[in-house]
């Protein structure tokens, strides 16, 4: 390694960038005397390097390990956490899905219900409640108290009709019968009608 490279401190990062994230990691790490750094070797792998220098002597003492357990280490925490996050957003996903689903379920059941009375017109028909005292039940049990007002509605206009026509009836059929015997005398006069 590159002693006065190291005694300059100007070393390589110590740990990979996944594992610079972490705030404490830096802050709980300390040097001992002397300097502290991190060597690359011809083979690409990564040293720690401890330089001691010692002042009776041109240069000092060395102290290197390796670190190929500890950058295996992390780059397995790192795969581990990329499959952890990409896991719990598929979790994340299904359960919002699921969660959705069930929460739009009574929506669902509503519109068709409501979709199905308005194309048969039978306003005796009612839209499923729920127990629940939420927005969805209070929508339904309105709706259900609008088709009531219009069921009511439908049968009185039924029966004004029914009760019109009963009462023109009497009027129409007495016009009918002055009008044949109106053409029965235009007849016997010899006038055509």
């Amino acid at each position: 390694p590159d002693v006065d490279a190291i005694l300059a401190g100007d070393t390589i990062p110590a740990w990979p960038r996944l594992a610079a994230i972490a705030p404490s990691f830096e802050s709980h790490t300390m040097a001992p005397p002397g300097a502290l750094g991190i060597a690359r070797g011809s083979d690409g792998t990564r040293w720690r390097v401890n330089v001691l220098p010692l002042p009776s002597r041109d240069g000092g003492l060395v102290v290197a390990a390796p670190l190929d357990h500890l950058d295996a280490s992390v780059a397995a925490f790192g795969r581990f956490m990329t499959l952890t996050a990409l896991l719990g957003a598929a979790l994340t996903f299904l359960a919002g899905w699921l969660v959705a689903g069930r929460a739009l379920r009574p929506v669902a059941t509503l519109t068709h219900a409501a979709t199905d009375i308005a194309a048969s017109r039978a306003f005796s028909r009612r839209v499923p409640t729920t127990s629940t005292p939420d927005e969805l039940g209070r929508l339904a049990r309105t709706f259900n108290t609008m088709l009531d007002s219009l069921e009511q509605a439908y049968a009185t206009e039924r029966r004004f009709v029914a009760d019109a026509a009963h009462q023109l009836r009497t009027p129409v059929a007495g016009i009918r019968v002055l009008a044949q015997e109106l053409e029965r005398e235009l007849q016997r006069a010899g006038v055509e009608p």
